[in-house]
């Protein structure tokens, strides 16, 4: 986890309730692999099957996607583990 652990430190330092980020800021923040800027299954909101995620759950955020703009969404409500950004459809998606 620790390499996501400054993730959760900027997160932390949020108060919206709201707020997005492209990818290119979250690389300056962390090293994103190519698979997050590609695959929505890497932002799933589940610590059970992906580790990372605590990375926002932690932060008490939910990550929702949008490959179409190179941004996240992250919204208030983490640790839900409802599945991929909630319940919502990540954005971008044929």
């Amino acid at each position: 986890m620790i390499k996501y652990d400054a993730l959760t430190d900027y997160l932390n330092q949020r108060s919206e309730i709201s707020f997005t980020v492209s990818f290119t800021e979250l690389d300056q923040i962390v090293d994103l692999p190519a698979s997050a800027k590609q695959h929505p299954a890497w932002w799933a909101n589940s610590r059970n099957s992906h580790w990372h995620a605590s990375a926002w759950l932690d932060a008490r955020y939910n990550a929702t996607p949008d490959f179409v703009t190179g941004r996240v969404l992250f919204e208030r409500g983490g640790d839900q583990g409802r599945g991929i950004g909630g319940s919502k459809r990540p954005r971008g998606l044929a």
